[in-house]
């Protein structure tokens, strides 16, 4: 018998919250969130299950409806059971599920944004190395607390159907088709497709296949994708699609990769949740910094860490980047261009043609380490939309287990002539298993209202506790802005204050 248990918990004091940043909450507050996992595993059964806990304290502001006074909510979270036999699997209760390369079904999870969306229901797969099926359903089960706005949210109910066959060839080629069917929670429209207190149901249907071969000439992976789209929303019909390939060449000492994609009203999965959550708001200040639930994750082209939205409704485009390897072996070499054309659902609007070139190198090595990035990002017919991005993570290691860290991001900005800059600079020094500690400092000049800081400074800590977790505490200011992991972007507000954050795991 295995037995996991993992603690998260953090503390945090703001010492400063204004009004339009954090607008579900007073000026200054301290809030509290944890959460417990418990997984027994034993033979073939596996058993598991969450328990969340969030508490606010000195909070002069209302919270949502159903965390009444700011005293406190309970979550039991992500329960499931596992069963395996042979070749097949099953779970009942909670469980995430990606298809393909996420561009019809992507529930998982995102932990740097707490975003962690599943599927509460069932689903059976069998896998014998050469077939692979699943069979899911369930309805969505959400984190119901969003870091950002730091607000308790609903459960959005919505249902959702999978299947997906795949089979292998010669141990090279796979190919797979899959459906999936969404029922979301019926809703009062505020839209003008309906007649005005209107509820309906809004549901569609996703059928696709993809082509995946590996190692073809043992140089070359080649993956396509195809989906069609049909779509319900009151008493309108909406049908879309949404195409993607790539292919990757290894030829050393160079890697090439090229992507393209073709996406024609694919977003409405996504847009349906904008609509709920305009339609289920407890508190009306919260409306437009609410998160939008997606419930795929198409691929954009973009840097996954670069801050910068991606759009997946509509558009068309293509991505091509090399690397080159230096005879050392621990210097590469990229370059990569993408052009992308979004252009609007309804004739007669002129698309809009994004260009982004950049470059860099990265070096590993047993005393330095370097990852060094620079490129534009700019309209080709807007020429004021532009981003001059750089980037750099050096670090220095010395007496085996200590190491000077450095991190360095300039961004100048023009959004539609209004100029703006982003620098972030970051030192620290870290010993290996023990502990770090960091200086942060950033400049952001995009908020021009009165009281928002443009000169933010911070220091952090990070203990490791012998093997077992880690606990780390931050005082001091960050900045918000658009920041954007594995293809999910928020809008945070800054952040003035105290806090600590805590893992264990045994």
């Amino acid at each position: 018998m295995r037995i996991d248990i993992a603690l998260s918990s953090v503390y945090e004091y703001h010492t400063r919250n204004l009004s339009f940043q954090r607008p579900a909450h007073g000026p200054s507050y301290m809030d509290l969130r944890n959460k417990l996992d418990l997984t027994v595993e034993y033979t073939k059964y596996t058993v598991g299950g969450r328990v969340d806990t969030y508490n606010f304290f000195a909070d002069r502001a209302p919270c949502h409806g159903s965390f009444p006074n700011c005293k406190g909510v309970y979550y039991p979270e992500k329960l499931f059971l596992k069963i395996r036999h042979k070749n097949f699997e099953f779970v009942g209760g909670d469980f995430y599920l990606t298809l393909g390369r996420g561009l019809v079904l992507a529930i998982r999870k995102v932990d740097e944004f707490a975003i962690d969306n599943s599927l509460r229901g069932a689903r059976m797969s069998y896998d014998d190395g050469t077939i692979r099926a699943v069979v899911a359903g369930g309805f969505v089960n959400i984190n119901n607390f969003d870091p950002v706005q730091e607000t308790i949210l609903k459960d959005p109910y919505d249902f959702i159907f999978a299947a997906r066959l795949a089979h292998r060839f010669a141990q090279k080629i796979n190919i797979g088709a899959h459906y999936v069917h969404m029922r979301f929670a019926p809703f009062e429209d505020d839209t003008g497709l309906a007649p005005k207190g209107y509820s309906f149901d809004t549901y569609s249907h996703v059928a696709g296949g993809s082509l995946e071969i590996s190692q073809l000439f043992n140089k070359v992976d080649f993956y396509f994708e195809g989906n069609g789209h049909a779509q319900t929303i009151g008493v309108k019909d909406i049908l879309g699609y949404g195409f993607y390939a790539n292919l990757t060449a290894y030829l050393f000492p160079v890697t090439l990769l090229i992507e393209g994609n073709y996406y024609k009203n694919w977003g409405l999965i996504a847009e349906l949740q904008t609509l709920y959550r305009k339609t289920n708001p407890d508190d009306i200040r919260t409306i437009d910094n609410l998160p939008v639930i997606t419930y795929a994750n198409p691929p954009s082209m973009e840097r996954d860490d670069l801050d910068t939205l991606g759009e997946t409704v509509n558009n068309r485009g293509i991505r091509a980047r090399i690397d080159y390897t230096l005879p050392n072996r621990a210097t590469v070499l990229h370059l990569n261009y993408m052009l992308r054309v979004g252009f609007a659902a309804t004739e007669g609007v002129e698309p809009l043609y994004i260009h982004h070139l950049y470059g860099g190198v990265e070096h590993r090595s047993a005393a330095f380490s370097a990852n060094v990035n620079g490129g534009i990002r700019e309209g080709l017919n807007n020429p004021d939309w532009r981003i001059i991005h750089g980037d750099a993570d050096l670090s220095f290691h010395f007496l085996k287990r200590h190491s000077i860290e450095t991190r360095a991001i300039y961004w100048w900005n023009n959004k539609s002539g209004n100029i703006f800059h982003i620098v972030d600079l970051q030192l620290g020094y870290a010993f290996s298993k023990v502990f770090s500690a960091a200086f942060l400092y950033s400049y952001y000049d995009e908020d021009q209202t009165a009281g928002v800081l443009r000169h933010y400074f911070a220091g952090e800590i990070k203990f490791q506790l012998f093997g077992y977790g880690s606990i780390k505490v931050h005082f001091g200011a960050t900045r918000g802005g658009l920041r954007c992991i594995s293809g999910v972007c928020r809008v945070f507000p800054p952040f003035e204050g105290f806090r600590t954050e805590l893992n264990l795991r045994f």
